[in-house]
């Protein structure tokens, strides 16, 4: 007779319950390090970019030649992949198993 019990077996990754707070606290750490890191750059080039394409595109648009600077820098902001980088990045180093809480 079919059973459904085994479908319903949960089982849980005992080396991670079984590592020591510290342990999981130094690899949580490191985690966010990278990341910082490697997002830090890209937040800064964003930041630039944005901001300069809108200060020119403002100050440009009495010889309405800023009306397509500010179109353009919009349009970056819009189709800029920061959020799917950043997201891609925080995903890949999560991906060892670490959950994004310290306490789980």
């Amino acid at each position: 007779m079919p059973s459904v019990d085994d479908m319903t077996t949960t089982t849980v990754a005992t080396d991670r319950l079984q590592s020591p707070p510290a342990a999981r606290l130094l690899r949580r750490v490191g985690l966010d390090t990278q990341y910082v890191l490697l997002g830090f750059p890209l937040g800064i080039f964003s930041t630039v970019v944005l901001t300069t394409g809108f200060a020119t595109g403002l100050g440009m648009i009495v010889i309405w030649v800023g009306i397509p600077i500010l179109f353009a820098t919009l349009l970056m902001l819009l189709v800029y992949p920061h959020d799917s980088v950043v997201g891609a990045l925080r995903q890949r180093l999560e991906s060892g198993g670490v959950s994004s809480h310290l306490g789980d």
